[in-house]
This record gives structure tokens, C-alpha cells and sequence, in this order.
């Protein structure tokens, strides 16, 4: 049984979930918005949430080098340090758009992007 079980599984291994989300983690932050399916984007905006709230609480050279831990290049890392330094609110950093579904397996698509993306 589930019960009480948290997160989303992917159906992967965890190693193999972890660098998914940390590649889409990169991608979001270096292109402002990507299109994926609607269970990774959700998963990816808990990561999202999760990133940009640690680092806007800590404020700190410790909560940078996190940030750089999680995020796999030193571009992404920095965009991701001014997009969180400048939001103003304590969640709600991403948007889901539904886009339709894929012609293949008819999984549904949405488009995740950063809000207030300046």
C-alpha cells in the first residue's frame, strides 16, 4: 500500500528520477519555459518550489553552493540565483499550460514556465 507516500515515482529508479529532474531543472531556468508531460511538470515545479524557496530563506553563500549541487551548469545555476532573489512571494513560481496531448501515446503535454521571468 501508498498510504502516506509523498512524491512522484516516474516510473524510473530514483537515481534515474533524480537526474531527470535535475536536467529539466536545468533546461527550465536556461529557456525560461520547456513542454513536457503533465506528470513531470509537476514534479518539476515541486523541485522548482523547492530550489527557489531555499535559497530566497537562507540568502546566504550556503544556499548558493545547494543551488549549484543541484543545477548542472554555472549559467543555469546563475539564472536561477537572480530569478530567486528577485521573486517577491513565497510560492507559486511556475505555471502549467495544457497543450494538448501527444500523437503517440495520447500522454497528455503541458508547458511549464517561470513566472515573472524578467
Amino acid at each position: 500500500m501508498r498510504h502516506r507516500k509523498t512524491g512522484f515515482r516516474l516510473n524510473r529508479p530514483a537515481s534515474h528520477r533524480k537526474a531527470l529532474v535535475r536536467n529539466l531543472l536545468t533546461s527550465l531556468f536556461l529557456n525560461g519555459k520547456l513542454q513536457t508531460t503533465e506528470i513531470k511538470a509537476k514534479a518539476l515545479a515541486l523541485a522548482v518550489d523547492k530550489l527557489v524557496s531555499l535559497v530566497k530563506s537562507k540568502d546566504n553563500m550556503n544556499a548558493v553552493r545547494e543551488l549549484q549541487k543541484v543545477i548542472f551548469t554555472k549559467d543555469a545555476s546563475k539564472r536561477a540565483l537572480d530569478y530567486s532573489l528577485q521573486q517577491k512571494n513565497n510560492s507559486g513560481f511556475t505555471r502549467l499550460v495544457r497543450v494538448g496531448v501527444r500523437p503517440g501515446d495520447n500522454a497528455p503535454l503541458v508547458q511549464i514556465e517561470l513566472i515573472n521571468v524578467k
